[in-house]
């Protein structure tokens, strides 16, 4: 597996512009400058082949007017350090703006049997995610503090288990709404009239 930077693929010292089969990106194209990252993409794939995704996207029910949606975006970009979050079908319009064809977009947590979050949902208890309870999140964090105080943690870490608390709330308020996925399914391809157009 290549990690790359989605808006810069410097792949041109090793081939040609036309040479990918086949790319595919998990979570990273939707926080990144939408048309010119996946322009970029459409780049160095060959004429007739797929790119696939998985996004994280906001849902046609998120209302950017009501202030509990507004709130759950707001934990999720800052706790998971994104830029502004778009919705599906801004995703969809910025693959197609860059040049894709879009073969399949579907936000798969609809048809999940389970919900995706609950591993992060605080009101669920088992013993594997106790620490992901109130009660582990309470004991955790006044372990942590300890650790801090005595200097066996660095200073700042009780900060940073809040901050990613934050995060995981956003994530599983969002999602408890219907406002916010992190299965958007979207599979493109380049067209074929670039093979024409070479």
């Amino acid at each position: 597996m290549e990690c790359y930077d989605p808006l810069i693929l410097n792949l041109d010292e090793r081939v040609t512009c036309i040479a990918e089969d086949w790319r595919y990106g998990l979570r990273g194209e939707a926080s990144a400058v939408q048309v010119g990252c996946y322009a970029e993409i459409l780049r160095v794939l060959k004429p007739g082949q797929h790119f696939a995704a998985y996004e994280w996207a906001l849902t046609d029910k998120y209302d950017p007017e009501n202030a509990v949606h507004k709130d759950c975006k707001s934990k999720i970009e800052i706790g998971n350090g994104l830029p502004d979050i778009c919705t599906e079908a801004q995703i969809v319009e910025s693959s197609k703006a860059a040049g894709f064809e879009v073969l399949r977009s579907e936000d798969l947590d609809k048809t999940s049997q389970v919900s995706w979050y609950e591993p992060l949902d605080t009101s669920r208890w088992s013993l594997s995610s106790f620490r992901l309870t109130k009660v582990g999140r309470f004991l955790t964090c006044n372990f942590v503090k300890g650790l801090e105080t005595l200097k066996l943690a660095p200073e700042g870490s009780v900060r940073v288990s809040n901050f990613l608390e934050t995060a995981a709330d956003g994530l599983v308020d969002g999602s408890r709404q219907g406002i916010f996925t992190p299965l958007l399914f979207l599979l493109t391809r380049k067209p074929l009239q670039f093979l024409l157009n070479s």
